[in-house]
């Protein structure tokens, strides 16, 4: 803790460090698999007749898509040594935010419904009757 922000800025600028294929080492192919699941059920959402059901799993998906990314980021390899991450870690997390910024976008549009617009019919016209009386009388 005592050197807090300069090894945030010597995560973003030093070379050596832990890279991000290093620390997500054990999760990769979580984390693939999540995105990739994620894709898929995006594009399912775009079936109208299982849009309803597609849309909260995609939202699922890309959250946990993050959230791998995240205890990785929290529990990654030799943070008992205090090592500092570096750029690859930072990458996936923005990518993951991104997977799930535009996946809970596209969830959450409305459903596309194939019915036929409503068509306006005007009420019919009043009836004009000679006898009846229409107003106060005129001289």
């Amino acid at each position: 803790m005592e050197d807090l922000f300069g090894g945030v800025g010597r995560s973003l600028t030093a070379a050596g460090g832990t890279d991000g294929w290093t620390a997500l080492a054990t999760a990769d192919q979580l984390l693939a698999g999540f995105a990739i699941a994620t894709v898929v059920f995006v594009l399912l959402t775009l079936v109208t007749a299982i849009q309803r059901f597609t849309q909260p799993v995609a939202r699922w998906c890309a959250l946990a898509t993050v959230g791998v990314v995240l205890v990785k980021l929290v529990d990654g390899p030799d943070v008992g040594a205090m090592s500092e991450l570096r750029n690859g870690i930072f990458l996936a997390l923005a990518a993951s935010l991104v997977l799930l910024a535009s996946s809970w976008t596209v969830a959450a549009a409305p459903s596309r419904r194939k019915t036929p617009p409503k068509t306006y019919t005007p009420p019919p016209a009043p009836v004009y009757d000679p006898d009846a009386s229409y107003g106060p009388p005129q001289f």
